[in-house]
C-alpha cells in the first residue's frame, strides 16, 4: 500500500496521456526518456509535443496530491487491428 508523506502536502498536479506512433522509433524514445530534449519540445513537427501525428487521449483537472484524486477516465479505444491466437 502506498502512503502519503506530508512532505507531499499542498502539491497539486495533473495527468495527460499522449499518443504518437513515432514513439516506436528507438532512435527519438527508449520507452523511458526522449533520447534527447529535441524530441520532446523543440519548435519543430520533429518533436513529440507539437506534431501534427501526437493526438492527447486524456488530460484530467488539477489535483492536490493526498486531498483529491482525479476522476475515472474511461477512453474508447479501437484497434488498428485484431490478432486471433489459437
Amino acid at each position: 500500500m502506498v502512503e502519503f508523506s506530508r512532505e507531499f502536502d499542498g502539491i497539486s498536479t495533473y495527468q495527460m496521456t499522449f499518443h504518437n506512433p513515432d514513439l516506436r522509433n528507438h532512435q527519438l524514445y527508449n520507452n523511458w526518456n526522449f533520447t534527447s530534449n529535441y524530441f520532446w519540445d523543440s519548435l519543430t513537427n520533429d518533436s513529440f509535443w507539437y506534431s501534427p501525428k501526437t493526438s492527447l487521449l486524456y488530460s484530467t483537472n488539477v489535483f492536490e496530491i493526498g486531498r483529491e484524486v482525479p476522476e475515472q477516465i474511461d477512453i474508447d479505444i479501437q484497434p488498428i487491428k485484431f490478432i486471433h491466437v489459437d
